[in-house]
């Protein structure tokens, strides 16, 4: 006898293997949704020394400039002094309130991010209980019609 004497056995086959696939594939998208995060959170990361290596940079720049017209123009030094100290407060005062931003930023997005995660997680538990239950209703729906088509064949 034919091990699908049941004409129904392949499409219970053919459904359970269908969700079997879905399932993996949701899994792995949301695996994929996680590195994706991370990714980000790395990238932030590198964004904040890209953004500070670019203050140091102007930082120098200006620095080099005075120190170039200082060394340039006869007299008195004060000026330029007191220009250079001015530059480097308001940078110090930029550095200060980047660096605040990036903290802020980088706080917030990690913990949307750790939401964002949380929620993808109890989705995929959700759909994990989802696709145990209607693989159970298929199962009992083979078996069934398996009793029956085997009743039927006495």
């Amino acid at each position: 006898m034919s091990e699908y004497a049941n004409p129904f056995a392949q499409f219970f086959e053919f459904q359970r293997r269908s969700m079997e696939q879905s399932q993996e594939t949701m899994h792995q998208s949301v695996e994929f949704q996680k590195q994706l995060t991370d990714v980000m959170v790395d990238g932030m990361k590198t964004q904040q020394s890209v953004n500070r290596k670019g203050t140091d940079l102007a930082r120098t720049a200006f620095t080099s400039y005075f120190d170039m017209l200082e060394s340039s123009m006869p007299g008195d030094a004060t000026m330029y002094e007191d220009a250079k100290e001015m530059m480097d407060d308001q940078f110090d005062t930029v550095d200060e309130m980047t660096v605040q931003t990036w903290e802020t930023m980088e706080e917030s997005f990690e913990e949307n991010a750790d939401a964002m995660n949380e929620f993808m997680d109890h989705s995929i538990e959700y759909f994990d209980h989802a696709t145990e239950v209607y693989l159970e209703g298929l199962q009992a729906m083979d078996e069934s019609s398996t009793r029956e088509s085997a009743d039927g064949s006495e």
